[in-house]
């Protein structure tokens, strides 16, 4: 019975939500204000940077690939452990919602990073939600995540929420560890609720997180999420823009911005779903640093 209600609630919430290659052309755009809006931003952008500054670069393009996959890492985690963790308690939805986007933007860059640099990476791991649960119990003991903010992209967050600022932070730490398999056996339950726990061990956060892993292992295109939900189909305009545009992380700072000022006035969708935006736009800052830091070309 328990099995029944969770996935009752947990599919309410996910949307039937996989990742798959971008290669199939979405024909069915929900023609909404915001998605209008933000469509109209992408082509202009886009179109300006191939007549002044041409085609991305290589380089800059596999990256983001890889921040593509930390981003839809998150979102597709965040969402499951939103879902999963509603069931216990509202609390139990924020707390499912952190965790599950932390450990899914986590694994999802390693394995992209590992796939694409693979002469470069550490040895390959198999992940795991309950490593990446170690990994990140480690950074909340060792602490100073403040210190792990964007300090060169600098993202006008329109809500003060720690939750959302701090989210890239904690991505970035942890993936650190994961690569450096830099892994202690913390006592997890010193270190977070048992909702928190039972997001991560659950079943359904397990399939969200193996369709996920699986595609992003088997990915050489740009990263989709497939949904019809408005918030869906925003974070793939953004996947899409991110492939296409920045060379640096200016460039990346000013997508991200914009899509914060559009999404920001929008009547179209919940504080929620705007507050799961704002995470996997923090998530972005964070990894471009990240992986501009790393030297990856």
């Amino acid at each position: 019975m328990l099995f029944l209600i969770l996935c009752t609630v947990f599919c309410s919430c996910s949307n039937d939500e996989k990742i798959s290659d971008a290669t199939e052309a979405d024909n069915n755009i929900l023609e909404s204000e915001l998605l209008l809006k933000i469509s109209a931003f992408n082509d202009s952008a886009i179109n300006s940077k191939i007549q002044t500054r041409g085609w991305i670069k290589p380089g800059a393009w596999k990256r983001a690939q890889v921040i593509a996959a930390d981003i839809a890492g998150g979102v597709s985690g965040g969402k499951a452990g939103f879902g999963i963790g509603s069931f216990f308690s509202p609390a139990g939805a924020g707390a499912g919602a952190v965790i599950g986007a932390i450990v899914g933007a986590g694994c999802g860059s390693y394995m992209a990073y590992a796939n694409a640099y693979w002469t470069r990476a550490a040895l390959k791991m198999d992940m795991t939600p309950q490593k990446a649960t170690l990994a990140y119990a480690s950074v909340l003991k060792e602490g100073n995540i403040e210190n792990s903010v964007p300090k060169d992209i600098i993202v006008d967050y329109p809500i003060e929420d720690k939750d959302i600022t701090l989210m890239g932070a904690k991505h970035n730490l942890v993936l650190k560890k994961l690569i450096d398999n830099d892994i202690k056996l913390e006592k997890v339950e010193d270190c977070f609720t048992k909702e928190e726990l039972a997001v991560i061990n659950s079943d359904e956060y397990q399939k969200v997180f193996d369709k996920t892993m699986s595609a992003i292992s088997n990915n050489n295109d740009i990263l989709k999420i497939e949904g019809d939900d408005v918030t869906t189909k925003v974070m793939n305009l953004f996947y899409e823009i991110l492939q296409k545009y920045p060379d640096n992380n200016d460039d990346i700072e000013y997508i991200i911005n914009k899509y914060i000022e559009v999404i920001k006035k929008s009547n179209e969708i919940s504080d929620v779903d705007k507050k799961n935006i704002y995470s996997g736009l923090s998530i972005a800052a964070s990894s471009s640093e990240f992986w501009e830091q790393m030297e990856l070309k």
